[in-house]
């Protein structure tokens, strides 16, 4: 599973040394490089939504266990 939290804490990485950067070209590619992360966690929080939903609980996998 991809955890989305990377991302966003990767993104706001980006963020935080836009604020110290005093290149301008490198501020706006940090800015933009955060937005990208942003939008990859967001994928990944509807991948792993519908990833979850599709895997049985695991009491349902005990249930579907044959006896021995």
């Amino acid at each position: 599973m991809v955890k989305s939290e990377y991302y966003r804490r990767q993104a706001d990485l980006c963020r935080q040394l836009a604020l110290v950067q005093r290149d301008r070209k490198a501020v706006i590619w940090l800015i933009e490089f955060a937005e990208e992360l942003m939008t990859k966690a967001e994928v990944a929080t509807a991948f792993n939504a519908r990833a979850s939903d599709r895997m049985p609980a695991s009491a349902d996998l005990e249930a579907a266990r044959p006896s021995l």
